[in-house]
């Protein structure tokens, strides 16, 4: 682990809030000197810390109706050839074959149907295998600044509120973007802080209307630009996924609530199926795991818990694409 101060959690913070906030925008809200913000900068992509910027987007507004899982049983199902079917037959997914005892197909769903035919196509190839499925359709909350970074818990208390105040669901079904939408988002995907005089190069527009399409984009909460770091470079071990039942007649909003506030969530998603949420935490140790389950389990609000455990930490985080928050 590179030494990490306080400093560079609170710029990283900053960065995983808006990706392209500049140096002066970053010095102003924390009270630092412009030129240090931007030689800590330096030093965070030197050590591998920060290794680039990419985005997170509605995908409703690509043209997606939620996202599909389905998940297996390891031990009763071939992965390399599962991962072999995921990447030649199942277009607009990705693969996950080391949780625990589990290996996992994400699905982007374009039509229910999306998910009963990727089910039946696996029970094809494999008639012993047993799936389970559950789709996420319902509210999500994209939180990469709620990491901790290894540091005690240091958010202002500004930043606490922002996890306590909870609004409204955003539109569940907002206009499809159209072409050159689509082209920007997938160039701020693969680089998040390129350039708006770059961007407008590249789509042939002035670099007013990539400006002013970019500002409209961020401002109807269909695109946010998040830095990318590697999390295994500040503490961090291995990746936590917990499968949530609620008790019945819970406020989903109030659970979603109550696991912001546990610091290192970083994603939650509402599912339909056998569980109600889907969260994701980066963990340090068997200690820091310990700590966030009880969290969850001392919580009157849930009703069961199952736990898996990523133990080869991502090397990038937040990978290009996820689902942007949908609640404000």
């Amino acid at each position: 682990m590179d030494r990490f101060s306080e400093i560079d959690s609170r710029i990283l913070r900053e960065l995983l809030k808006d990706g392209r906030a500049g140096y002066a925008k970053i010095a102003g809200i924390l009270d630092l000197d412009k030129n240090l913000v931007f030689n800590r900068f330096e030093v965070l992509k030197r050590k591998g810390i920060i290794i680039g910027a990419t985005t997170q987007v509605n995908i409703y507004s690509m043209g997606f109706l939620g996202v599909g899982e389905i998940y297996f049983n390891k031990d009763r199902i071939d992965i390399d050839r599962l991962s072999e079917i995921q990447k030649n037959h199942i277009p607009d997914s990705f693969f996950a074959p080391d949780i625990a005892n589990s290996c996992t197909i994400v699905k982007l769903l374009r039509n229910y149907e999306d998910l009963r035919n990727v089910k039946y196509l696996i029970r094809e190839k494999f008639p012993m295998a047993e799936a389970k499925t559950c789709t996420w359709g319902g509210m999500v909350m994209n939180i990469p600044e709620n990491l901790s970074f290894g540091l005690p818990d240091i958010k202002s208390g500004n930043e606490s509120n922002t996890l306590k105040l909870i609004g409204q669901v955003t539109q569940k079904t907002p206009a499809i973007l159209d072409a050159q939408d689509r082209k920007m988002v997938e160039l701020l995907t693969e680089n998040g802080r390129i350039s708006f005089r770059k961007l407008a190069e590249l789509l042939k527009v002035t670099t007013d209307t990539v400006s002013r399409r970019y500002k409209k984009l961020e401002e109807n909460g269909l695109l946010k630009v998040v830095i990318q770091i590697n999390p295994e470079k500040i503490g961090y071990n291995a990746n936590l996924e917990l499968r949530i039942e609620m008790k019945s007649g819970c406020n989903p909003l109030l659970a979603i609530q109550s696991l912001c506030n546990i610091s290192d969530v970083f994603l939650i998603y509402e599912t339909m199926g056998d569980y109600d949420l889907h969260v994701f935490a980066l963990i340090k140790d068997i200690k820091h795991m310990f700590e966030i389950k009880e969290q969850i389990e001392t919580n009157p609000i849930f009703a069961k818990i199952d736990m898996n455990i990523n133990k080869t930490c991502l090397n990038t985080y937040p990978y290009g694409g996820q689902s942007i928050t949908t609640i404000r």
